[in-house]
């Protein structure tokens, strides 16, 4: 029963994740040879007769000013191009179907309100040579006008981006796109993830694009949009409604519109009464209140509360109270049945707040103690994370970290559990307790809750510079998936903070990280990632169909001999099967561990580097640094030389500015790399290079050795520590991953084969999820695996991973999964 259940959530899950796809172009701020170029059918073209229709969907960016997004010519009406151009410069967005090099047929101007950036609209142009006819709709608005084809029948080369002489084009992203008459339609979802080729919705490879940036990337990856700064202390809120991130000082506020990418300032009309010490704020009803729950400078009887109304922009004192005592990384919620804003957790003067609190009209604080209804208690904390239900009457609380008597002096331990406040009973209940596992972390502020299941920033508080990590958890239960790659914060001072917030607008969600100086001046970073995140940019499943391996049927001979084989065969099974058990409680005892000692750097899975003593130094390699060091590596036969560096770095920098930088990176990099044994960077004939030599190991070189030496054992080892550069997505690494990814997938597609074939079952189940980090459409992968799995005996986990490659095969494909379990 309980594998029953475990399969049925695990199969809910994976329904319930969206894997985002889409093609991003490369537009003019860009040099010509960078823009992107889609070519729709590279082969020979398949000809539609009296009708050709081209439908797909586009999304533009603030930056979208002016250029084509497709050329068609009709190759059996040779001369004839029409294009369709954007143009976003002036205050209505203008697009026209233009017969190119002679007039526009059809030209319509949009309000931005109705064209909005971020947002996915449905374009549509339809060719008519029966009714001699073009017809052209954006969204819910169509057009037509009548237009003379002198052939009845289309055999079009479908460009879209740069095509010829023609490379102006603006920012932009597409998908799903289709071309069609009234008989049959070939469909491009546009789900890669790597590589040039573009295949159709079968998996059959038509067309190719130059420069590509796959979607799936915007929703693995935190994008940083910009960086608020200012002279004197501050803090910082997101408008959800407006797409803003408003950061409010002591003289106004400075606003960032996602939007437009555009920054403006806004002074107050009547001096802000608060003295801003964290930073703390919350928007209700239209006005920003901003409160200091902190007796650090802060005097009795000065104003605690105030409120900006941010039409008129004057300021009014709600409250000159203050509680017992500060609240360090407390959560904070709206209560939507009282409209209150309440708070919990927190920590100063040596305790940790288990307590709520509301803020009541009057300006007083009223305490609520915690009413609880289960198991375990939600004992006082700090570093807790709250956010609405989805049904606003309730709200979860999760993690932190404290101790059930609220004494700092008693020492404190991490909590991962989940509580619901209830807004009509007051009341609050113990959901869960999720296993985060050895590496300790605390929720950063705003709960993003979704359905079934929340999102939450993770990270290890006692690290001054931490990576930042997107968590998806399971209402239901607590399991749990991390997402993507992370963001690095800084968590050195009680001051700092991160928060997260969902902005459905723009399809996005929005991560502020807020790090302030001695002074309390802060800096904060705005990051965005595509909504919904997915685990690993693995997508466009477009490999062909390998020949499946067949068992070899035993006769009916039923000597002793074949009896005593059959018998030894089960017994190994029913340790493999208890072994595969143990693998999956206790990852040190996999057959496959990834490689690790002194004097390494770790390509596949997370960026790491590890010093002669056996430290951990990654945190040394800046994401210049890195990059640096990912170049000489890319590099490592030719070297690369100085302008090639700066051209790539600093591509805007005069070339003394840029040589100046490039001599302070090199630095930088001979730093980061001293701890390193073995390894160094040296320069000669122009050329900077790395040298290595013997004791210092690097898995990239160390996998493509043991391949030419056979050493296959060693080289899965190496790749299950994950996929090849799966954090980097400069683009200037995209070649590199999808050169590497040509030996890394045919080689995990050999050993597959060859593992299940050896009856090494256990191998080829581990085998199978490095094949998934790639492709979680790899057939072959999961029909290996499954039937492992039942060679085990592991029927329900080999139910289980089927379910989840059936549910993915359906989000990536767009149809069901063709073959049932009971046929594999």
């Amino acid at each position: 029963m309980k594998h029953k259940i475990t399969t049925l959530f695990l199969i809910l899950l994976s329904l319930c994740e969206a894997t985002a796809q889409g093609l991003d172009f490369r537009s003019m701020n860009y040099t010509i040879d960078e823009r992107t170029s889609y070519e729709v059918f590279t082969g020979r073209a398949p000809r539609y007769d009296g009708r050709l229709e081209i439908s797909f969907e586009m999304l533009t960016y603030p930056t979208s000013r002016y250029g084509y997004v497709f050329r068609l010519e009709n190759m059996d009406e040779k001369g004839r191009i029409w294009n369709m151009s954007y143009d976003g410069r002036l205050e209505q967005i203008v697009i026209r179907l233009n017969d190119e090099g002679h007039r526009s047929a059809i030209c319509t101007e949009l309000n931005r309100k109705v064209w909005s950036a971020y947002k996915w609209h449905k374009v549509k142009v339809r060719f008519d040579a029966v009714a001699d006819s073009i017809y052209f709709s954006i969204d819910s608005l169509s057009y037509s006008q009548p237009v003379h084809f002198s052939s009845s029948t289309f055999h079009p080369k479908l460009s879209f981006g740069i095509s010829g002489h023609v490379v102006e084009l603006p920012s932009f992203s597409m998908r799903n796109l289709e071309v069609s008459d009234e008989n049959h339609a070939i469909r491009f979802p546009l789900d890669e993830s790597s590589g040039n080729k573009v295949h159709d919705e079968r998996g059959v490879a038509r067309g190719k694009v130059v420069n590509p940036t796959w979607l799936i990337h915007d929703a693995t990856h935190w994008k940083k949009i910009t960086t608020l700064e200012t002279e004197g202390r501050a803090g910082v809120y997101y408008d959800s409604q407006k797409h803003q991130a408003i950061m409010y000082d002591n003289a106004g506020l400075t606003i960032f519109d996602l939007g437009s990418e555009r920054s403006s300032q806004i002074e107050y009309l009547s001096p802000i009464p608060v003295n801003i010490l964290s930073g703390t704020s919350f928007l209700k009803d239209g006005y920003l209140y901003v409160y200091e729950l902190s007796e650090w400078e802060h005097p009795l009887g000065a104003p605690s509360v105030a409120r900006l109304d941010l039409e008129t922009m004057q300021w009014e004192v709600i409250s000159c109270e203050r509680l017992d005592g500060p609240m360090h990384h407390h959560a904070s919620f709206i209560n939507s049945v009282t409209g209150k804003e309440t708070f919990f957790g927190g920590y100063g003067n040596m305790y940790f707040n288990g307590d709520f609190y509301t803020l009541e009209q009057d300006g007083s604080w009223q305490k609520h103690p915690v009413e609880e209804d289960g198991d375990a208690l939600l004992f006082p904390r700090f570093f807790c994370s709250a956010g609405t239900s989805a049904d606003s009457l309730g709200a979860y609380i999760f993690g932190g970290m404290g101790n059930e008597t609220g004494e700092e002096v008693v020492g404190r331990r991490y909590f991962y559990d989940l509580h619901r406040y209830d807004f009509v009973t007051g009341e609050t209940k113990f959901l869960w307790t999720a296993d985060l596992g050895e590496e300790s972390c605390v929720p950063a502020r705003g709960l993003v809750v979704q359905d079934d299941c929340f999102y939450a920033l993770c990270y290890p508080e006692y690290l001054t510079i931490a990576p930042m990590y997107l968590y998806r958890f399971n209402l239901s239960d607590g399991s749990h998936t991390r997402l993507g790659a992370p963001i690095e914060v800084n968590s050195d001072k009680v001051w700092c903070y991160n928060q997260l917030y969902y902005d459905a607008g723009i399809g996005r969600l929005v991560a502020l990280c807020i790090n302030k100086d001695k002074q309390l001046r802060p800096t904060v970073d705005v990051y965005t990632m595509m909504f919904p995140p997915v685990e690993s940019a693995s997508g466009g499943g477009h490999f062909p169909l390998v020949a499946m391996l067949l068992l070899a049927v035993l006769g009916l001979a039923a000597s002793l001999f074949v009896l005593f084989r059959l018998l030894k065969a089960r017994r190994n099974r029913r340790k493999e099967s208890d072994n595969y058990v143990l693998s999956r409680k206790d990852p040190a005892k996999r057959i496959y561990l990834a490689p690790s000692g002194p004097d390494s750097i770790h390509l596949f899975g997370d960026f790491t580097v590890t010093g002669h003593d056996g430290d951990n130094i990654t945190g040394e390699f800046t994401q210049q640094v890195r990059t640096l060091l990912l170049l000489l590596v890319k590099y490592s036969e030719t070297g690369v030389s100085p302008s090639r560096i700066s051209g790539i770095l600093w591509p805007d920098k005069e070339p003394e500015k840029a040589r100046n930088s490039r001599g302070v990176a090199m630095s930088n990099l001979r730093k980061a790399i001293e701890p390193i044994k073995g390894l160094s960077l040296s320069y000669g004939d122009n050329l900077y290079r790395l040298e290595c030599s013997d004791g210092f190991h690097l898995d990239y070189r160390d996998f493509i050795s043991s391949i030419s030496s056979g050493d296959t054992e060693r080289a899965l080892a190496i790749v299950s520590r994950g996929r090849f550069l799966k954090d980097i997505r400069d683009p200037e690494f995209d070649s590199f991953k999808s050169e590497s990814e040509g030996a890394i997938l045919p080689f995990i597609s050999q050993q597959l084969k060859e593992k299940f074939a050896q009856g090494r079952y256990r191998a080829t189940i581990e085998i199978a999820d490095m094949a998934f980090e790639y492709d979680l459409q790899d057939d072959l992968a999961m029909k290996l695996s499954v039937k492992s799995l039942l060679a085990l005996g592991r029927r329900d986990d080999a139910l289980v991973r089927y379910s989840i490659f059936q549910a993915n095969y359906r989000k990536l494909s767009g149809e069901p999964y063709p073959v049932k379990f009971e046929n594999l």
